[in-house]
């Protein structure tokens, strides 16, 4: 192939004529086409002078040279007129009035249907299409002469359509009935709209009293009064006075679409947080406006509303009360919240605007308040250099009351009257007891029935000792003349599991002879079987037809089953068949004298009589001993360890085996912590309830600082060898004596039945169930 070569000045001679070329052709079309003939013959007449070969140009039509010069799109600016032909040129909405009010139409056609026909609410919205085009349905050739439109059916809008094929009577009367019975908010505004209210001129309000530049015009009474004073000459200038009249409604009536005015707090310091409570956001926001409208009148600067968090309650219940029916049903109940502050207000002025609220309360509101009191600087000197005063006054107070000479017996550890003041505890306790005895009809002095019971488990263990049975025998050494003990073997609380006869019968002597062991003297107290006064399973039927069911199924003692849950009803017959004043009982048992307190404040109502006695409580000051082997558990007959409890009937190597088994730690030197070690706090309580000098756990361990478990467990075992040593032989003696425990349960039981005959005859005479003859 010959070698073509070109010079560098030819190829800059033809880049730069490409150039011009290309600059003169490349404004209007993406292509231009330059001929290339004269550029083909010059590089062939060089190759060919260069070679010495006088070849001729070949015999192929001249080529074009293209070139493709790119050019951007223009992108079309504006909207399209029409959708495309996808859309067979559905051309651009032209939004006239007919076919607005048209749209509207649609919008509302569920208000049109009467009832009839419902639809969803996101159709309701104001929604005008793009592209749309308004037709008129004309009849095709295959439809028959009867499916035709005539053209008086034929209407010219749709709203002419719809309303031809309704009855107008009802538009009409509805129309009319608004018209002349408008709503609540509107029957004011009738008059002013229709022009028979005078214009007032804006003028500036007095201070104190809001005033508003009303935005309301009625275009009859504005348009027919400024048409008549253009009419006359004279008048022209009163017209233009004319137009900045506004019409003014009543200040009640815009007070109800102003915002509650507020006041500015000058300090900032919390006066009160009112927290308003609903099921209803429109009850909660109508009454939090009205509580700040309140304040502002009152002179009180008010904060809020503030939105809390919402408090959200579910439910799932079965829908069937069948026991085998799977299906449930869920339900939720969601309480608003709004939160009101009142600022720099005085406290009177915080309670006058609560009482205000509470007087006119809004229905489905439930509110709480926390009111902040201040005092001025120096009230804490003001205030100890009056203590003398304070206490002599405090003196005469309690002594007009009669507290100080009955001090000894509501708290017989205390040194003595007059010494210090009581405690607010102490002040309590005697303003209960002295409402219980007002209560009951008793006068101080009066003579005391003390009634308390045991279920008969056989041989009592260490806990039942010192939790109950020592404080019967402390309540008969220090009982007064005239005082009454009642101690009762409730045999029939023990059925409510149920147990063998034989073990029944063997659990009830031996409880028994466990009362006669530790000091009761049956002429001194009365002791009998429960199931033997028919007396008591009278009264417990008549209490029942008046107790609440509610309260008893909220007692702790009820898990299942009809026995547990009448249980305190059959205890609190116990107490008021003997018309019992006192009962000693454990911090676990309070709730059920408060319901034996709650039957005879219902019997008493109900039948209007007073022959039932509400008793006091007397609390027993011995601590709850817990088990040897798990400390965390009460001491009981139930537990399947029979090392974790100790039995008054024990021996000595016994009891010395258990305490020494008994669970303690290795933290050290004794301390009490009931929380932290209560192995040893558990030991120290059983220490302090045989302790002659009557220390407390606290005291013991003091005493005790720097020894170790073993000298505590020395120091336990001594103590309970001690006492209950004698208590072991006096059981087994009554025990063996079986005839001797039958004659002290009748005798028992003989003044049990006198006791509660003179009750249950004044309870049949309430009732009626006396024979009346």
């Amino acid at each position: 192939m010959p070698n073509i070569g070109l010079a560098d000045d030819e190829i800059d001679r033809l880049l730069a004529e490409a150039e011009v070329r290309l600059a003169g052709a490349g404004s209007a079309d993406a292509v231009a086409v330059v001929p290339a003939s004269t550029a083909l013959a010059t590089v062939a007449a060089a190759a060919a002078a260069n070679a010495g070969d006088q070849t001729a140009v070949s015999d192929k039509k001249p080529e074009k040279l293209t070139v493709r010069v790119p050019q951007l799109a223009q992108k079309q600016k504006g909207p399209k007129d029409t959708l495309g032909s996808d859309w067979y040129n559905l051309p651009r909405t032209n939004l006239t009035p007919e076919l607005k009010r048209d749209l509207q139409l649609l919008r509302m056609r569920d208000v049109v249907a009467m009832g009839k026909q419902f639809f969803k609410k996101e159709t309701r919205k104001d929604f005008v299409p793009e592209y749309s085009q308004v037709g008129t349905i004309i009849a095709g050739a295959t439809d028959g002469a009867n499916s035709r439109l005539t053209r008086k059916e034929r209407k010219r809008t749709i709203v002419e359509e719809v309303l031809s094929g309704e009855n107008l009577a009802k538009f009409k009367g509805k129309y009319q009935d608004i018209q002349m019975n408008p709503p609540r908010l509107i029957r004011p505004l009738r008059p002013l709209l229709q022009g028979q209210l005078p214009l007032a001129v804006s003028r500036s309000s007095p201070v104190g009293i809001p005033r508003v530049s009303t935005q309301i015009r009625t275009n009859a009474s504005i348009s027919n009064a400024t048409t008549a004073a253009l009419q006359t000459p004279e008048n022209a200038a009163a017209a233009a006075d004319q137009e900045t009249r506004v019409s003014r409604m009543p200040r009640a009536l815009e007070a109800l679409y102003l915002k509650p005015l507020r006041r500015e707090a000058e300090y900032g310091v919390p006066s009160c947080d009112l927290q308003l409570r609903s099921y209803s956001v429109r009850n909660l926001e109508f009454f939090c406006d009205f509580a700040l409208r309140a304040a502002y009148y009152l002179g009180l600067p008010a904060f809020g509303p503030v939105p809390l968090p919402r408090m959200t309650k579910r439910w799932t219940v079965p829908k069937s009360t069948f026991i085998f029916k799977k299906s449930q049903e869920n339900f939720e109940r969601i309480t608003l919240r709004r939160l009101i502050q009142i600022r720099d207000g005085h406290p009177e002025t915080v309670q006058v605007w609560l009482a205000f609220l509470q007087k006119h309360a809004y229905y489905g509101i439930g509110m709480k308040a926390n009111v902040w009191e201040f005092s001025k600087l120096g009230v804490g000197k003001d205030m100890d250099a009056s203590v003398e005063q304070t206490e002599q006054l405090l003196e005469d107070k309690w002594q007009h009351l009669g507290y100080l000479e009955r001090r000894k017996e509501h708290k017989p550890y205390t040194k003595g009257p007059g010494e210090q003041l009581p405690k607010a505890a102490d002040v309590e306790e005697f303003l209960a007891s002295e409402r219980r005895r007002i209560a009951g009809g008793r006068r101080a002095g009066e003579k005391r029935i003390i009634f308390s019971a045991i279920q008969p488990t056989g041989v009592p263990h260490l806990g039942n000792y010192l939790g109950a049975l020592r404080e019967w025998k402390r309540l008969q050494d220090n009982a007064r003349p005239g005082d009454e003990l009642i101690f009762s073997i409730v045999d029939l609380h023990a059925i409510t599991v149920p147990r063998g006869r034989e073990e029944l019968v063997r659990d009830k002597t031996q409880m028994l002879a466990a009362l006669l062991a530790i000091g009761l003297d049956p002429n001194r107290c009365t002791i009998f079987f429960q199931s033997r006064l028919a007396a008591i399973s009278e009264l417990q039927w008549i209490l029942s037809c008046t107790a609440s069911t509610g309260y008893l199924s909220r007692m702790t003692q009820w898990k299942a089953g009809h026995g547990l849950f009448s249980y305190p009803i059959l205890m609190a017959a116990d107490i008021l068949v003997h018309r019992a004043t006192h009962v000693p009982v454990g911090d676990d048992q309070c709730q059920h004298l408060e319901f034996a307190r709650e039957c005879v404040t219902n019997f008493n109502h109900t039948y209007k009589t007073d022959c039932l006695v509400a008793p006091e409580t007397l609390v027993s000051p011995a601590k709850r001993i817990m088990s040897l082997t798990d400390p965390t558990k009460k001491m009981s007959k139930s537990d399947p360890a029979p090392k974790s409890r100790l039995l008054l009937t024990d021996t000595r190597e016994d009891i010395a085996s258990r305490i020494n088994g008994a669970v303690t730690d290795s933290a050290g030197p004794v301390t009490y912590d009931p929380v932290r070690r209560p192995g040893v706090a558990n030991l120290l309580e059983i220490l302090s309830g045989f302790d002659s000098d009557g220390r407390t756990p606290q005291q013991l361990a003091e005493a005790m600082a720097g020894e170790g478990m073993a000298e505590l467990k020395r120091a336990v075992k001594t103590a309970l060898c001690e006492d209950l040593g004698e208590i072991r032989d006096k059981y087994l003696q009554f025990l063996g004596r079986e005839a001797l425990l039958a004659e002290i349960e009748a005798d028992g039981m003989r003044k049990a039945r006198a006791s509660a005959a003179t009750t249950m005859r004044d309870v049949s005479d309430a009732v009626g169930l006396s024979n009346g003859f």
